[in-house]
């Protein structure tokens, strides 16, 4: 009666294989971005909707909060942090219409996949700016 060869000895025997593809074979392309920077924005649109939530407030129940946060969200580092947080929600705006296209279906030939990643970089970056700028307006900076 002869035994089955042992997990060990057939494990020497054959070279071991990958369970998935290693970080040097990737190659970074703008979906691979897009994706990374969806999920980045949607994490940071945590922190910043909580302190405009703390603003807002603030404008109801605490005149003096209100002035402290009005004044360092109109500071160079807090037109910064509105820059980039309008920035995060238009991104994350536009990358999700794209997922709405996916789920119908729609978008996933590599060309139209590329094409919707950097048209939500590049509206996202417009709709900044013209967020910024008509918020400085507003405010009588500009």
């Amino acid at each position: 009666m002869t035994s089955a060869p042992s997990s060990s000895s057939a494990k020497k025997s054959s070279p071991p294989t990958a369970l998935s593809p290693h970080l040097q074979i990737w190659k970074f392309t703008v979906t691979m971005a897009a994706s990374i920077t969806h999920r980045a924005c949607g994490g940071a649109l945590y922190g910043g909707t909580l302190i405009l939530a703390i603003w807002l407030f603030a404008t109801a129940k605490h005149p003096p909060l209100y002035g402290i946060i009005s004044d360092l969200l109109a500071s160079p580092l807090g037109l910064i942090f509105l820059a980039f947080y309008s920035w995060a929600l238009m991104f994350h705006m536009f990358n999700g219409v794209r997922h709405l296209f996916w789920d119908a279906g729609h978008g996933f030939d590599l060309p139209t996949a590329r094409r919707t990643a950097m048209g939500a970089y590049i509206f996202a970056t417009i709709m900044m700016i013209i967020i910024m700028v008509l918020g400085l307006k507003s405010a009588g900076i500009l």
